[in-house]
């Protein structure tokens, strides 16, 4: 059952030194004059500085293959311990070892592949090499290019989408960013002419060992690429001549979740390309030699251009021509679901998935998956989403995970599921960090452990703010996988609510309705329910039977009634509740009409037991509310809270607690009679009840007592006799009699006389 409820990086020990990387300003250091010139269009390919400091101000994903190998060991045993807090701007870059803030990166393994980028100008070199650019200045101008061969095998991921400024603790100051994503693998930097980069095979062939091959040199080279090669993409961790770092994805502090997900920032005048920044001179300079092609077949069969904007569709056939196939993916898009550019053709959107597919583009995977789940060719979709998800795509893992969960398209598989779900959350999916949670907090398919889940329920609440709260709030609640805390329960019920989720906004109820002692806590909780029946439906609550079995003994039985959505919306239920507060005028007065229109929408959302008319048994009563709902786990203790209630003379209260639901009734009735009509009997059982009650409070002068309880066991039910006895107006003395009816842990009244 689901509610909709890391692996460390093990290196090697080595002293933590810090280290700073100093990045000279290009050019000559006259102070500008006042004011300052306007800002150019664009950043040629002789203009660095700007382009640094429109970086250092967003995302940004620089190599550090130009790093000394000393210095690649700080970064890793600084990561081992948890997140990596730098200082960064336009001239520097150090690691402030003694700086810390809460998380952990995980390691996750991608299909092997590599990648040649080439840096053929000052402005790409110091944005993608921004540590060492100055000294490798000389050597770009004397060959005319860098180039940089590249075998990823995985990444290490943060936890965590954001770091604030209020999580650091230490010596902190002058912090700025934190590395979010370290990408690890093997490398070698080399030098070359611009022809021999644009031809890229001859790199790719350049053997390690060498300090030169005619205008080649090896610059720098770390771990072994046949190592690479046979990489498994599901393993724990890299091996161990595949491993070093290569690139990070650097995020400033406080930056909002929204800026953490962006392709990576390459400063003015740049672009990214799929692989590193370059800048727009040179992209216009590439597309002009490039060779002529159709409107639906890429002129390259390597990458050129840049990655378009998904929402523009002409860029993204121009780019898709030039042989970018990223571009060809998000076109694909386009002709998928029709725009203004792009009219809807899905025959060819499914041929520019495969295409990008085909080159690798792991999005271009997924998309080829969706669009055949959409079609409910669940094999296909399952084939191409679980090559997308090997290639590192985070949703992609996640929609493999739900054809596993349910078997489309492939052989049921749980465990598999679970799998799945914990790569995409350790890719930073908060979602599936909620599914994994639930699938082991339930047991489904692997050994239950509810402290992981409630750590899975916590990683996907502080990263989103709501997905995975109301499971969290349930295991603070109930002190399942960790201590109990009421107050942290309401406050992740109050975070799921607040994100528009209608079941936080009914547990944050329930439990201000069951726990707090404030005279006002049903008008709170009343408040709490009406915002969630206002609120679109969601799914993943569960039945009165899946409740009991998951939580029973943890709720009293009314608790375990008001939390189950037995097939309905969790704002069917919230309706419901509301509805409860209004009919018992818990909140201080009766409300029928809003009884009336809450159990409406209730009915209407599913919700069965809210198929009826709200009771009007003692409207012309005063009732009195008892101070708190006693436990109802045993017998004794259920019958002990009737008789106290009837004692109180609150007949609305007694008929309520005691009568029940319509689905439930009918299934009592069955058992009990089953040669009679359901419906029927519902119709008599409930009015013989009314009847009964409305008759003692019309005759009854006084309450006297209850004469006599008698228990018996009846196939499985457990049944009692209970005579109330009373005084009636005419000073005749009275004894009715009711049976109540245990069932489901539930006690029902049926009135005898």
């Amino acid at each position: 059952m689901l509610y909709c409820l890391v692996e460390m990086i093990h290196l090697r020990t080595f002293a933590t030194v810090t280290f700073t990387f100093t990045l000279a300003a290009c050019g000559p250091t006259v102070q500008p004059p006042n004011p300052a010139p306007e800002p150019q269009a664009f950043v040629d390919d002789t203009d660095p500085v700007r382009a640094r400091v429109t970086t250092a101000k967003q995302a940004s994903a620089p190599m550090v293959v130009d790093w000394k190998p000393e210095h690649r060991a700080d970064l890793e045993v600084r990561t081992k311990r948890g997140p990596a807090l730098v200082r960064f701007d336009e001239k520097t870059f150090e690691l402030m070892p003694d700086c810390d803030a809460p998380g952990a990166y995980g390691y996750v393994g991608v299909t092997p592949k590599q990648e040649m980028v080439s840096f053929q100008s000052r402005a790409e070199l110091h944005t993608n090499l921004p540590f060492s650019a100055v000294s490798l200045e000389a050597k770009l101008a004397r060959s005319g290019a860098l180039n940089v061969d590249l075998r990823m095998v995985g990444q290490r991921v943060l936890d965590r989408p954001t770091v604030s400024r209020s999580d650091l603790k230490g010596r902190c100051q002058g912090v700025t960013h934190f590395v979010q994503t370290l990408t690890v693998g093997a490398f070698r930097l080399s030098s070359s002419t611009a022809a021999e980069a644009k031809a890229g095979a001859k790199i790719l062939t350049a053997s390690a060992g060498a300090e030169s091959s005619g205008t080649r040199e090896m610059l720098q080279v770390d771990g072994d690429f046949g190592a690479c090669d046979g990489a498994d993409p599901t393993g724990s961790d890299a091996p161990s001549r595949c491993a070093a770092v290569l690139r990070i994805r650097i995020v400033p502090v406080d930056a909002s979740a929204e800026v953490a997900a962006k392709d990576p920032s390459c400063g003015e005048g740049m672009q990214w390309d799929g692989r590193a920044c370059v800048t727009q001179v040179r992209l216009e300079r590439e597309a002009k030699q490039a060779a002529p092609a159709s409107d639906t077949t890429p002129a390259a069969q390597t990458y050129g251009g840049f990655e378009c904007e998904v929402s523009n569709a002409r860029q993204c056939l121009d780019q898709c021509k030039l042989g970018n196939f990223p571009s060809c993916a998000n076109l694909g898009l386009h002709l998928e679901n029709g725009s203004e550019m792009a009219p809807k053709d899905p025959e060819k959107a499914e041929a520019f998935y495969r295409l990008a597919c085909d080159k690798g583009v792991a999005k271009g995977c997924m998309f080829l998956g969706n669009f055949y789940d959409v079609r409910q060719n669940y094999a296909e979709s399952a084939k191409y989403g679980a090559k997308a998800c090997l290639a590192g795509e985070q949703a992609a893992c996640t929609n493999v995970a739900v054809n596993a969960f349910y078997g489309r398209g492939m052989q049921e598989d749980r465990p598999m599921a679970y799998r799945l779900w914990e790569r995409a959350c350790k890719l930073q999916d908060w979602m599936a960090c909620s599914n994994a949670g639930a699938v082991i907090f339930n047991g489904i398919g692997v050994p239950k452990n509810q402290p992981v889940a409630r750590q899975l329920f916590e990683r996907a609440c502080n990263a989103t703010g709501h997905a995975g709260c109301n499971n969290l709030g349930i295991t603070y609640e109930l002190g399942m996988g960790g201590p109990q805390d009421i107050t942290k329960a309401v406050e992740h019920y109050l975070q799921g609510c607040n994100a528009k989720d209608s079941f936080g906004c009914m547990l944050a109820g329930l439990v201000a309705e069951e726990k707090l002692s404030s005279a006002d806590r049903f008008g709170k909780a009343l408040s709490l329910y009406e915002k969630g029946c206002g609120l679109p439906g969601s799914g993943g609550c569960l039945s009165v039977d899946e409740m009991q079995s998951t939580f029973g003994g943890r709720w009293n039985n009314e608790g375990l009634i008001r939390r189950s959505c037995d097939g309905a919306t969790t704002t069917a239920l919230s309706c419901y509740n509301a509805a409860i507060i209004h009919e018992r005028g818990s909140a201080g007065s009766r409300d029928m009409a809003k009884a009336k229109a809450n159990l409406d929408a209730a009915c209407k959302g599913g919700l069965q037991r809210a198929c009826r008319a709200p009771s009007t048994i003692g409207s012309q009563f005063n009732t009195k509310q008892d101070a708190a709902v006693p436990g109802m786990e045993t017998p004794e203790k259920a019958a002990r809270h009737l008789f106290d209630i009837a004692k109180a003379g609150d007949w609305v209260r007694l008929a309520q607690d005691a009568m029940m639901s319509h689905s439930l009734l009918i299934d009592l009735s069955k058992a009990l009679k089953p040669n009679t009509d359901p419906e029927k009997q519902w119709q008599s059982y409930n009015g013989d009840l009314r009847k009964g009650v409305e008759r003692i409070q019309k005759e009854a002068a006084s309450f006297v007592a209850i004469a006599a309880v008698e228990r018996k066991d009846i196939e499985g039910f457990e049944v009692f006799n209970v005579k109330v006895k009373y005084k009636k107006k005419d000073g005749k003395e009275k004894t009715d009699t009711f049976l109540l009816v245990k069932l489901r842990g539930r006690l029902y009244a049926v009135d005898m006389d």
